[in-house]
């Protein structure tokens, strides 16, 4: 494999988990809410994975077991939110704080690497083919699953009723509940998926990339609150918040594989550049929200200078309206 299938293989690798993560922050999103708990449910069944499968020595029980605790914290935030109306930003954290605190206590009496070796099933003929071949068609079943869930992700939004329902959820949640749809009922089933979701992302943290619990979660103990910011990044459009992981995940291959010579900067320093390039796309975009920046750009005539003009504009983001008017109403 050459050095460029090699950093494009481990980009997908790496996005694998942020993908179930982005999907169902999405969900949540797009149903009109903020789930600021998914922090907790991805750090805690990251660590209990690590408790599950010693306990089992059976992946798929661990799954199982981790997916049940990612839709408890979905329930405590639906039964929290949706029926005792209490604030999703108050709610959200205590979460969070409660799942990273409990995944410590656990984490300091489990850690260690896991004996666990997921293979990459190399697909015949397809795998042969330059660069794609090494890059997406010889990676381990998780990478396929993410692949799918990305296609069956595009198709519900875009293709089913539920895709529907969402939209109208994040535009005009009150029309739906005047026109008799089970507004609540549909939050809380994506509130429950989403923590199922969030769980399995952490999980493949565990057993994909990490290969166990090393006693702290730095490597991604703060992901839940990144996959917030890159849907706000993407817009909350689908295709641009997928690629922003993969962005994403490419810089973080970048930094961490020695792809670049950073000797001249402190090894402290070199894990937080990803996060750096995050808060410089915040500054980009919100600068690209402003009228006057608008002004200014769309007045530009230069033939040279269209391209950027057209790049710069494509960077507005509109937030959904029940984002910005959470409701309180019952549906």
């Amino acid at each position: 494999m050459d050095q460029l299938s090699e950093l494009l293989a481990s980009t997908v690798l790496i996005a694998t988990p942020l993908i179930f993560i982005l999907i169902s922050e999405l969900l949540i999103q797009k149903s009109g809410m903020i789930n600021f708990g998914q922090n907790g449910a991805i750090v805690l069944s990251a660590v209990m994975a690590v408790v599950f499968y010693r306990l089992t020595e059976n992946l798929m029980l661990t799954i199982f077991f981790c997916l049940l605790i990612g839709v408890f914290c979905g329930f405590l935030f639906a039964l929290g939110n949706r029926y005792l109306f209490i604030p999703q930003l108050s709610l959200g954290f205590s979460i969070a704080i409660f799942g990273r605190s409990l995944a410590v206590f656990v984490g300091t009496q489990n850690e260690g690497l896991l004996n666990i070796s997921i293979n990459p099933i190399r697909i015949p003929l397809l795998e042969k083919i330059p660069l794609l071949g090494e890059v997406i068609f010889a990676q381990n079943f998780f990478v396929y699953l993410g692949f799918l869930a990305i296609i069956i992700f595009f198709v519900v939004i875009k293709k089913s009723r539920l895709g529907l329902y969402l939209k109208g959820l994040s535009e005009s949640p009150h029309t739906l509940i005047e026109r008799g749809i089970p507004v609540r009922r549909i939050q809380i089933i994506m509130l429950l998926l989403s923590g199922a979701l969030s769980a399995f992302g952490g999980l493949l943290f565990t057993i994909m990339l990490d290969g166990g619990w090393r006693g702290s979660s730095i490597t991604f103990g703060e992901i839940g609150w990144f996959v917030i910011i890159l849907v706000f990044l993407g817009s909350w459009s689908t295709g641009r918040c997928f690629s922003f992981v993969y962005i994403y995940s490419l810089f973080v291959v970048i930094i961490n594989g020695n792809y670049l010579d950073m000797s001249a900067l402190p090894i402290q320093v070199i894990p937080l550049l990803p996060q750096l390039l995050i808060v410089l796309l915040l500054f980009v975009i919100n600068i690209g929200n402003r009228d006057w920046f608008q002004s200014k750009v769309s007045n530009l005539q230069n033939a040279e200078l269209e391209q950027w003009k057209k790049f710069i504009l494509s960077l507005r983001s509109t937030a959904p309206s029940s984002l910005k008017n959470p409701m309180n109403r019952e549906g």
